[in-house]
């Protein structure tokens, strides 16, 4: 099995700009279905609120057929089982292939960009891969609050924060604090949204290029197209 997804649709739009990007897909929420030692489902997605139903998760070939028996999300949850229950297994196997694409772009002449939390957002991963590989640039979008004290930790690690249509006030405090937020749209981007520019966000997937202060706009995909707009919003 292997952690690391190399060909995301998004992702090799950073080619243009000489990235080669890997991402790590684990299964979002609660979706793994795992137990904890307290009994609860684990929660790869602590601060989901309104967006478990619209996860991109189930965009693209994630959300072909039955989710029981479709290989993207049984991989997803094998990852997921692996981080849960043998740890270090899990970062060990990470390393090797994170190295492996440093390597790879070394010779493709790139440079490399790693995204720890395509369908998660665990601080633990992206904060081991900032510090075990200082030259590469880490980055995450997160429904964390505070999402600075993460970044102020490592000068190659950058986050976005994203918004939900209910967490605002934590949106506005990061932009305060020099950390940009990622808000969906159901059709086209305005110029400006609650006074901030609004960035297109769908032309790479290299948050740490964007200029600050910013909204980074994306576009509704997959589930979230058919959302009645609690999480997206028009303009």
């Amino acid at each position: 099995m292997q952690l690391l997804t190399i060909g995301n649709p998004k992702t090799l739009k950073g080619e243009k700009f000489n990235y080669h990007t890997a991402v790590l897909h684990l299964s979002p929420f609660t979706s793994a279905n795992i137990k904890t030692r307290s009994g609860n489902l684990l929660n790869v997605c602590p601060y989901a609120v309104n967006c478990p139903d619209i996860c991109l998760n189930y965009s693209g070939r994630g959300g072909i057929g039955d989710p029981e028996v479709n290989r993207i999300q049984i991989a997803r949850r094998r990852r997921t089982e692996m981080f849960h229950n043998k740890k270090r297994d899990f970062f060990g196997q990470l390393k090797r292939e994170l190295f492996k694409e440093v390597e790879k772009s070394d010779q493709l002449g790139m440079s490399f960009a790693f995204r720890p939390n395509g369908t998660s957002d665990l601080p633990v991963i992206g904060a081991w891969a900032a510090r075990e590989f200082p030259k590469i640039q880490v980055y995450d979008y997160t429904k964390i609050p505070n999402p600075w004290k993460r970044t102020q930790r490592f000068d190659n690690y950058h986050l976005t924060f994203s918004y939900d249509g209910s967490n605002w006030e934590d949106c506005q405090k990061s932009l305060d604090k020099g950390i940009n937020v990622a808000v969906v749209f159901k059709s086209d981007f305005p110029a400006e949204f609650r006074g901030y520019p609004v960035l297109d966000g769908d032309e790479s997937d290299l948050r740490f290029l964007d200029q600050f202060p910013a909204i980074v706009g994306l576009r509704a995909k997959g589930p979230a197209k058919k959302d009645s707009g609690i999480f997206t919003t028009e303009n």
